[in-house]
């Protein structure tokens, strides 16, 4: 059972706490404050929420790339089968590429 009478110093913020302590997230094994233990709880969830957050918008990036390639392959071929004019690639490849 824990003994909260026990005064302990953190070594974090090394200010003394009796409160239940919490396990660190940086190694695992330390004990730290509850004050302390909330804010690398924090500081790890904004961390992976800006992990994720990113790795969305390079997902959404890397859609909008295989959207352009594919659509210029297309536009590519229908040029060399003779399909559409020069012009009208001209055109269709600005379209495309928002020029």
């Amino acid at each position: 059972m824990y003994d909260n009478t026990a005064e302990k110093i953190c070594p974090v913020c090394h200010e003394p706490y009796t409160d239940y302590p919490a396990l660190s997230r940086k190694d695992n094994k330390t004990y730290i404050c509850p004050a302390c233990g909330v804010q690398e709880a924090l500081a790890d969830f904004a961390d992976n929420q800006k992990k994720t957050e990113i790795d969305i918008a390079e997902e959404a990036k890397a859609i909008r790339v295989r959207r352009l390639s594919k659509a210029l392959v297309n536009l590519i071929d229908l040029k060399v089968r003779g399909i559409i004019t020069e012009e009208e690639f001209k055109q269709s490849k600005k379209r495309i590429l928002g020029f």
